[in-house]
Formats: structure tokens, sequence, C-alpha cells
């Protein structure tokens, strides 16, 4: 499995950061984790990234419910910022709602990967299997 160049996960759960991060250690898909405890913290880690190595992290882990800027809000600004428009290919939704209108308000949003926490090898081997298909991906995870 190739390598990704780095990765941000968007959370504010110290918890899941944890078990999510483990998750893609076990796969060995980067070496390069990049964490924020909202999107408004997100945004600025993206923007410092971009100064220092010209790119975006292949993906970014998404929760939906946080406290300062929350997951939907976040998504939202990238649909509508020049800048980060393209992001919206690389955002994977992970929350802990498997709610109709919580994955169907992301799909509807452009975002293409939704998996229910807790991240594990097998669901992030299934999104990965996913990743070229260019069809809406969701997964509910077993805990």
């Amino acid at each position: 499995m190739k390598k990704l160049n780095s990765v941000l996960m968007v959370d504010d759960d110290p918890i899941s950061l944890y078990i999510n991060n483990t998750a893609i250690s076990e796969l060995e898909l980067t070496e390069v984790f990049l964490f924020a405890g909202d999107g408004e913290e997100a945004f600025v880690i993206l923007d410092d990234y971009f100064t220092r190595e010209n790119e975006y992290p292949n993906l970014i882990f998404l929760d939906l419910k946080m406290q300062a800027m929350n997951g939907l809000e976040f998504i939202e600004r990238v649909k509508t910022t020049d800048r980060y428009t393209l992001l919206i290919n690389r955002i994977v939704v992970v929350s802990s709602s498997f709610a109709a209108a919580d994955i169907e308000k992301t799909r509807d949003m452009g975002v293409k990967w939704y998996v229910t926490k807790p991240l594990t090898k097998d669901s992030l081997l299934s999104l990965l299997a996913s990743t070229g298909r260019g069809e809406f991906y969701f997964s509910r995870s077993q805990s």
C-alpha cells in the first residue's frame, strides 16, 4: 500500500484522536500526523503546512461534533474558499453519528467518505479500497 504524505485529524476528543491515530499507525499509512481540536485550528494548521510543504495533507479525518467550528462549518468553508475547494475530495468524516440526516448532509455537501467511530484497520482498508471508485462511501464500524 502506498504511503500518504500526511494526514490531518480534526477532533476535539483526545480518546478518538488516539484511537484513530492508532488505526492509521498500524497500517503504516503515513509518518506525518497533524492534529486539530476544531475546524478553526485545522485551517491554521492547513495554512502552515501548505506554507512549509507546498501541499495539503492527503486525507483529512473530520469529526462533525466539535465545540468551536464543527465539521459541517469546516466543510462549508472548504467549499466556499478558493484555496481550499480541492480539499473537499480529501475529507473523510469520522463521526459517532450514523443518523441518515448527518450522512445525507455531508454527501450533499460533496464529501465522498463517511465512517462511524471508532476508526479501525478494517474500516480504513475498505475506505482506501473505495477511493478510486468515485461513489459515496459509508461504513459503520464494528467496535
